[in-house]
């Protein structure tokens, strides 16, 4: 269907055409309703035609629509009107990478610091996109668009995919179409088992019509790379035909390289464009991380090579891209700092035990399993076996085990023991794969030494796969009689209940698990449809229920109101505690809800200290604790748990933002500042609910370092940022403060939007009527926000206002001994 200039779509006007690709016509269009320009993408008319596929596509689309990143073109939602199906995309100006690279002179490729800015922002992308999920799978120059100010959007994400699901037997009808025609972009995505992508640029495992995973993008990536620098395609022939065969068969030519290319670029390539996807680079955020400017040409090894300073740094650690914090940790941070019950005297201090690290005789990190299943659909299977059997062997006393985050850091990385022995000081790794094929299950397993890199013990085991648990049972006791530790009575006793449970269940809680832990608002609702299937499998099974509360806690501020969210969560939790009162996880989220939903102190400190006291390990315990510890101004004992957090999980930048907030609120900004460094070292894009070191840089009147964090930040998020504007106020730039005030009101129009964030904005710009008005209608939703930031710096300005004294004693937040509010 073609458009003419002025014609409407619904409430999209027509402005002009941008193209053709394999999914119809593409237009430039102007929003009526939000006045913003978009790109229309018209879909073919097979789809208007097609309810069920129409249906299918825009299933897709709205997880598509959950990228929103400074390097992705969002993709807003799917328009229909008068039967006529449209993607409503982010208009990006400027050119294709095609068009750019097209107007070299022949053999000529861009300068070295433009093609490696380039590659390091679409890496950059790819990364935040694979964390969520979703692969790409037809990258390639004219999918990368590069704006006049040098900022890179990659286009058409995951569309290849969407297309796939709907567009039945569209694959080439033959092998001699030209590489570039129309004809082949617009039959090059097809159905699973077909050849789907761009033949110069797609993966050879993508080639042979096999199913990919990301390292079908990190190839896709390489190539492009490879074209930036020489200007000439690597992959090239007169026909697709020829062009897949090249791809097949053809080998880097890297004297074809320019000779500034660093080593450690020319390394990146190479293991980018390793035909085996088992050999080739695992992780696109090392990538990213190697085309820092400030990285070093020795700075890339080898799997395998990698220096300990190294682990330590951005490079391990980047799993955890910041929109899967700001929307998946949100409201769990908040939950525990949110309900706070100030005392009328000094509070008593924690006992020591639980503020200083316990030394243990032996020290251990379970790496994630390797999923040979050749599924990738089975990553929650070998995902969950490692948390399973690192969850029964911190039960074993004497133990140490190292958290989760940071033994997952290493996932994919073939790294050597001995770099994770320095890492995460631990005396020993457990190294295995599983592979399930029907019902058999297979797994191998190593104990190996990091001290000196050499296997203590390994064996392999084939079951069914109904017998996972006692799999788990045998190796947990192999891996107890090596250290020459003993399994104490409780935890085998456990371990014969577990082995009653459902099977089925059992494995819908694993895929609910693996969904909730990636922390989107799509795949935390998906998580919470598997809890509930297991739980009708297995009424009496516990996991799912804590997985409920959590999932339903994540939910809450960040996509859905406290107050409606936080009963599920809360009664989830005490059915978890009644079925299973050993539950850690349970406990601590129960603990939580007591702070934000109840508001009662008292008994959350109660539940925290039962928390720990059945896992002095735990890292999630001891970083909420912390948290609600400093809000309530108790630094040392908050401080105390937050560093114990930070020896537990010592690759993991959120222990260390948790130093560095306790901090902030003691007004301690100079070692706020400093931690600060620490966690930058870990996650330079780290980023919950506040930058801390952004109020530090404030309160400190240092009014240009700070609203350079805040623009960091909302460069990082694409999102208006509450901090940007109370900075803005304090620098007397009220006209930018009041725009990004503005765009918290739009926002709060369309969708859930913490009321605090709007009532901070107002009260820095003295406008505390509207101020009190925001603080009330977070008070009412019970707003996570409300309590962790109410006592800071920002709430300054109207903290002599009665209403502010008023509003602290309805939050059971009272005044201090003397009677005073806490300043």
């Amino acid at each position: 269907m073609s458009l003419s200039i002025g014609a409407r779509l619904g409430v999209y006007e027509i402005l002009g055409t941008l193209g053709a690709g394999g999914m119809g016509e593409v237009y430039r269009a102007r929003d009526t309703r939000l006045h913003r320009e978009v790109a229309l993408k018209i879909l073919p008319e097979t789809f208007a035609r097609d309810r069920d596929r129409l249906a299918r596509f825009e299933r897709e689309a709205q997880v598509l629509a959950s990228l929103n990143h400074p390097n992705i073109a969002q993709i807003y939602g799917l328009e229909e009107s008068t039967g006529v199906p449209a993607l409503v995309m982010e208009f990006v100006p400027g050119q294709t990478l095609e068009e750019v690279m097209r107007r070299l002179p022949s053999g000529t490729g861009l300068p070295l610091q433009q093609a490696l800015g380039i590659a390091r922002q679409i890496a950059t992308a790819l990364d935040a996109a694979h964390e969520a999920g979703i692969v790409h799978r037809d990258l390639k120059p004219a999918n990368v668009k590069v704006r006049d100010d040098g900022t890179v959007k990659v286009l058409d994400f995951g569309l290849a995919k969407a297309v796939t699901a709907t567009d039945q037997g569209s694959g080439p009808s033959s092998g001699s179409a030209p590489v570039d025609s129309p004809t082949y972009a617009a039959s090059a995505m097809t159905q699973v088992g077909s050849v789907v992508g761009t033949a110069a640029y797609m993966a050879p495992e993508q080639a042979r019509g096999r199913t990919v995973d990301k390292r079908a993008d990190i190839w896709s990536f390489g190539v492009i790379l490879f074209e930036m620098l020489t200007g000439q395609r690597l992959f090239a022939g007169d026909t697709v035909a020829d062009t897949i065969a090249a791809v097949l068969t053809r080998d880097l030519d890297v004297t074809m390289l320019p000779a500034d290319v660093p080593p450690h670029v020319l390394t990146l390539i190479q293991r980018c464009l390793d035909r085996d996807p088992k050999r080739r680079l695992r992780d696109i955020g090392e990538a990213e991380h190697q085309l820092d400017p400030s990285v070093s040409s020795s700075a890339l090894r080898a799997p395998g090579a990698t220096t300990p300073s190294q682990m330590s740094a951005a490079v391990v650690v980047r799993r955890r891209r910041v929109l899967l914090w700001v929307a998946g940790i949100l409201a769990v941070v908040g939950i525990s700092a949110g309900a706070l019950r100030w005392e009328r005297r000094q509070p008593t201090p924690e006992p020591a035990s639980t503020s200083a690290p316990v030394a243990a005789p032996h020290a251990i990190a379970v790496l994630p399993f390797v999923n040979q299943s050749g599924n990738a659909d089975d990553e929650y299977f070998s995902d969950g076996m490692t948390d399973e059997l690192a969850s029964a062997l911190m039960k074993v006393q004497g133990l140490r085990v190292a958290a989760r985050s940071s033994a997952f850091t290493f996932k994919g990385k073939n790294t050597d023991a001995r770099v994770v022995g320095s890492a995460l000081h631990v005396a020993s790794v457990v190294e295995g794969t599983v592979r399930r094929a029907g019902s058999k299950l297979r797994v191998t397993v190593q104990l190996v030494n990091t001290t000196d890199g050499l296997a203590i013990w390994s064996d392999r085991y084939e079951r069914e796969a109904k017998d996972v648990f006692s799999v788990q049972d045998d190796i947990t006791g192999a891996i107890v009689s090596a250290l020459q530790l003993t399994l104490s009575p409780a935890s085998d006793a456990r371990a014969h209940e577990t082995r009653a449970v459902n099977p089925e269940a059992h494995d819908l809680y694993l895929r609910g698990r693996f969904l909730m832990l990636k922390q989107t608002e799509d795949s935390l609702h998906k998580a919470l449809d598997y809890f509930q299937q297991a739980i009708a499998k297995a009424p009496d099974y516990a996991p799912p229920y804590a997985g409920i509360s959590f999932a339903w806690a994540w939910l809450a501020d960040a996509y859905i109101p406290p107050n409606e969210a936080e009963p599920k969560a809360k009664a989830a939790a005490l059915k978890a505690l009644a079925l299973d009162p050993t539950s850690t996880e349970a406990r601590t989220m129960l603990a939580m809800i007591l702070w934000i939903y109840d508001w009662d102190g008292t008994a959350s400190r109660e539940e925290f200290r039962r928390a720990l006291q059945a896992d002095q390990n735990s890292m999630d315990a001891h970083v909420l604790y912390a948290i609600t510890l400093c809000v309530s101004n108790r630094w040392s004992e908050g401080l105390a748990h937050a560093e114990r957090a930070i020896t537990l999980d010592p690759l993991n930048a959120w222990p260390s933002w948790t130093r560095e907030q306790c901090l902030t609120h003691a007004r301690r900004y100079d070692e706020a500042i400093a931690q600060h460094k620490k966690t930058e070292e870990l996650d330079p894009n780290f980023f919950y609910l506040d930058s801390f070191v952004g109020i530090a840089y404030r309160e400190k009147k240092m009014f240009a370092e700070s609203a350079a964090e805040y623009e960091r930040v909302r460069q990082v998020t694409g999102e208006p940022v509450a901090g940007l504007a109370v900075t803005y106020a304090s620098m007397g730039r009220t006209t930018e403060a009041r725009e990004i005030l503005g765009q918290f009101l739009e926002k709060a129009k369309r969708r859930y939007v913490s009321p605090e964030q709007v009532a901070t904005i107002y009260a820095s710009l003295g406008d505390k009527d509207n101020a009190f008005v925001w603080l009330e209608k977070a008070y009412q939703a019970r707003s996570a926000f409300l309590a962790t930031s109410i006592m800071s710096a920002p709430y300054d300005p109207v903290r002599s206002d009665p209403r502010f004294r008023a509003l602290l004693r309805k939050m059971n937040l009272y005044p201090r001994s003397d009677g005073r509010p806490w300043t």
